[in-house]
């Protein structure tokens, strides 16, 4: 007996010194192995981010969208190295896309414009902007902004948004009078008996709105243990040290109710990890109650993904150490530090945002004077600059608008995007709340946020197996890429696994490759503007031709398809408010005739702007001209350059391009010379006079037509046909001439074997055009309204950070806003903004 218990003691003692020695040798594999893969991820798999930024957040139909969309790597913030190709759609209340622009990414950023059609619906629009990359992501992360659209003798819009502090203020409902619900969220993961711990915390009504409140935390002895409230967005902090044997709950009076909540129970025995934000440092304190030391425990930091951070426990720490971290290095933005277990699990987490005030941008704004009368000469001057007083160089932009044209709250802004939101899955109602200024208040407020959240980027679980290895389904974009699917034409779930062939009709273009298994082919990438026609041809070399054209179907990719995601655009709850239009422009100043009708305006003499088109679109306009009796027509539809053209009607086509209008069972052709008749236009077949009716366009479809002209009433070309000539004339072609460039047309829309698609180009932006008053051409009599006096999205910045601006104000008065913004070449993040009035009576 003796002898067995000597054995057993000396096997004890043998393997317990067996683990004593491996437990530095598992935490170096574990260190090693976590290191590895965040060094993987920051070189390979690391995300993408987009943002996008108008001139303003409030339109009037007829207006230009002035936009640019920065694409950046997501830890660095500097340039992407995966994609060089950006999406950016214009989507309305019902998730349909009204505009879209493909965008060539020059190293950080793109940009491009977008006309409001007067067919447009007002109301609130949200512009979205990706890269085929991000889609890969399991949350979120593309970019979304919102917009609202009215018309200048619009009455009422509807607006989405909880910032529009437009009209009457709309106040929270009493606590009284509505459901809260309180949430908890210890510091680290857990609480643990006998060690203080901070919770965070969370107060939402039932429509998920945050509350403000203040309540109390009692033990089930009826103790009171501490006091709490909480602020905007109903987030806040308490501390607490549990006692052993002890449970807690939250109270709070709700009118004449008192209402408890249960706190999560502390562990009696446990690890916890607690931070300390002080700007310039992070005090980080990990401590255990179990009953060995933190020995073989590892604590890991990074900042989206870059390590910042390590720390092997070790037998001196026995059961708690604190360390401090300098922030002065580190990037901004939301660190997460990991405490592993000696086994590689990991056992507590605590996000935190570093902000460290020396690594701020500094943006110097100054106009030449404050105050301004109608157009006259501003001069604007720009330099930015590190703490240091060092210049910065980067990719930057300026707009000019009307202070009351930009949304106060609610539209992310680019730190409360690129710093926040996009790490976070877009669950923050208004990220930019915690950057407007740096008070104590918000840096609580952002902590207590952080608690309450979780990182979003990866799981430390995937990050250290084998599913970050695995091929991403949506690969990066170096330019414009023909994608789509070989399918079997009577089976289409069956892929097929065939020739595809690639032909460009424009560029004499031509390629070939075999699909995959998937039946799955890309062509690319490439580079063009405008659009170009493509025709891909499918060839099965296992059976005869006859049957390969009758037995395939191609589906060809024409535009990215978003999957759903995780996150909807409604998880952020916001409040739907109406404005009346008079008010929207209540601090901005308009004469009357402001609110007229465009045609009783006197404009500026229009600016021809220059842009590149091919000769072959010019070559096929001239020589339709010629085929035609009535020549030059007013306006000319293809079917193809109106977006969702396949599901329309010609009626559908003809008023999405403005074309014509509808009133009840008349139809007018798009001129203010004609008056709404029963009459109406008189409509060609092919050349030929026909009585075709309303109610006949509406029901004869787009892709029954190759192009439709209108000529207008008093047009020469429109008195040939006499008095029915008068109310305008609708011509319809469905058979195209042979003339060189409309090929295309000659294919029918669905063929076995063979696809036509019109592929969208890279989008050419247009140049926004600024009226020089000192020029003798340019008259000081006629009305200017422009409410964006200055639009530049390429700033470029001398040597030494500075820049001058030249402009002139317009006829709007009140007060303007300086908007500058944008990215340094390190990825430090740059806003600015400066104030001026306009005043005729100065």
């Amino acid at each position: 007996m003796k002898l067995y218990s000597f054995k057993a003691a000396l096997i004890s003692i043998v393997f317990i010194s067996f683990l004593a020695f491996n437990l530095p040798e598992q935490s170096n594999r574990l260190l090693k192995k976590i290191t590895d893969s965040l060094e993987k991820y920051y070189d390979m798999d690391g995300p993408e981010k987009a943002f996008l930024e108008t001139d303003k957040d409030m339109y009037v139909l007829g207006d230009t969208i002035w936009f640019k969309t920065y694409v950046v790597d997501g830890i660095t913030h500097q340039a992407s190295k995966k994609s060089k190709v950006a999406y950016v759609e214009m989507l309305n209340d019902n998730d349909s896309i009204v505009e879209k622009r493909r965008l060539f990414v020059e190293g950080t950023s793109g940009f491009g414009d977008i006309l409001l059609s007067k067919m447009l619906n007002t109301g609130a629009y949200r512009l979205r902007t990706y890269t085929n990359y991000m889609l890969n992501d399991e949350y979120v992360s593309y970019f979304e902004k919102s917009i609202s659209i009215a018309t200048k003798s619009s009455s009422m819009v509807q607006v989405s948004s909880e910032s529009v502090e437009i009209g009457n203020e709309s106040k929270l409902e009493e606590v009284d009078a509505i459901e809260v619900d309180l949430m908890f969220f210890p510091e680290g993961g857990d609480l643990v008996t006998g060690v203080s711990g901070v919770l965070g915390i969370k107060a939402l009504d039932s429509r998920g709105v945050g509350q403000a409140l203040k309540g109390s935390i009692h033990s089930t002895n009826g103790d009171l243990v501490a006091e709490f409230e909480t602020a905007e967005f109903g987030l806040g902090k308490v501390n607490i040290i549990p006692k052993k044997n002890t449970d807690y709950y939250a109270r709070i009076n709700k009118g004449n109710e008192d209402r408890r909540f249960n706190l999560p129970v502390a562990k009696a025995a446990g690890y916890s990890l607690n931070i300390k934000n002080w700007k310039d440092n992070l005090l980080l304190q990990v401590t255990t109650t179990k009953g060995n030391s933190l020995e073989g425990t590892l604590l890991i930091g990074h900042l989206r993904g870059e390590l910042i951070f390590k720390k092997l426990g070790t037998g001196v720490d026995k059961d708690s150490y604190a360390v401090r971290l300098l922030t002065e290095e580190l990037q901004e933005g939301i660190a997460q530090f990991t405490l592993f277990s000696s086994d590689g699990n990991p056992i507590c987490e605590r996000l935190v945002f570093v902000d460290h005030p020396g690594i701020h941008a500094e943006v110097i704004i100054k106009t030449n004077k404050d105050n301004f009368v109608t157009k006259e000469k501003v001069n604007l001057d720009i330099s930015v600059l590190n703490k240091k007083g060092n210049p910065l160089q980067g990719d930057f932009l300026t707009s000019v608008i009307p202070a009351t044209h930009q949304l106060k709250q609610g539209n992310m802004g680019l730190k409360g995007w690129l710093l926040l939101n996009s790490d976070l899955g877009g669950t923050v109602v208004d990220p930019d709340f915690f950057f407007s200024e740096d008070t104590k208040q918000k840096r609580f407020l952002l902590d207590a946020l952080l608690l309450t959240h979780g990182w979003r980027r990866f799981v430390w679980k995937e990050m250290l197996g084998d599913e970050i290895q695995k091929d991403v389904a949506y690969v990066p974009e170096k330019g414009i890429m023909i994608k789509g699917t070989m399918v079997d034409y009577y089976h289409p779930s069956m892929a097929k696994s065939v020739i595809a062939k690639f032909n460009v009709l424009e560029e004499a273009l031509y390629d070939e490759q075999v699909a995959d298994e998937k039946g799955q082919f890309s062509f690319g990438p490439y580079y063009f503007n405008d659009s170009i026609t493509a025709i891909i041809q499918a060839v099965d070399t296992t059976i005869r031709a006859k049957s390969a054209q009758k037995n395939i179907a191609i589906i060809v990719e024409e535009w990215p398809d978003i999957p759903k995601t995780a996150i909807s655009k409604d998880s952020v709850v916001r409040d739907s408010k109406i404005f009346k239009i008079e008010e929207f422009y209540s601090q901005t100043e308009y004469p009357s005739s402001y609110f007229l009708d465009e045609q009783d305006l006197i404009k500026l003499n229009p600016v021809s702007i220059k842009a590149k088109k091919i000769s072959r679109a010019r070559f096929v306009e001239e020589e339709l001209n010629k085929t035609t009796p009535y020549g030059r027509p007013d306006i000319r539809v293809f079917r193809d350059s109106v977006s969702g053209w396949q599901t329309m009607s010609v009626l559908g086509l003809l008023q999405r391009r403005g074309a014509v209008t509808r009133a009840g069972t008349s139809m007018m052709t798009s001129t203010t010379s004609n008056s709404i008749s029963a009459v109406g236009p008189l409509v060609l077949f092919n050349g030929t006079s026909t009585s075709i009716t309303l109610a006949e366009l509406n029901i004869m479809r787009a892709n029954e037509v190759v192009y439709v002209d209108i000529i207008r009433g008093y047009n020469s070309g429109a008195s040939m046909y006499g008095a029915r000539g008068m109310f305008g004339v609708i011509a319809i072609y469905t058979n195209p001439p042979s003339i060189e460039g409309l090929e295309k047309y000659n294919n029918p829309i669905d063929i076995p074997g063979i696809k036509t698609a019109r592929i969208t180009g890279f989008y050419k932006a247009c140049e926004f055009y600024s009226p020089n008053y000192s020029e003798a051409s340019t008259s000081k009599t006629e009305l200017d309204y422009r409410t964006t006096l200055f639009w530049d999205p390429k700033v470029n910045l001398s040597k030494d950070g500075k820049t001058q601006i030249q402009f002139y104000t317009g006829d709007v008065t009140g007060d303007f806003m300086v908007k500058f913004q944008g990215i340094s070449d390190t990825g430090k993040l740059v806003t600015g903004s400066h104030y001026f009035t306009v005043d005729n009576s100065l």
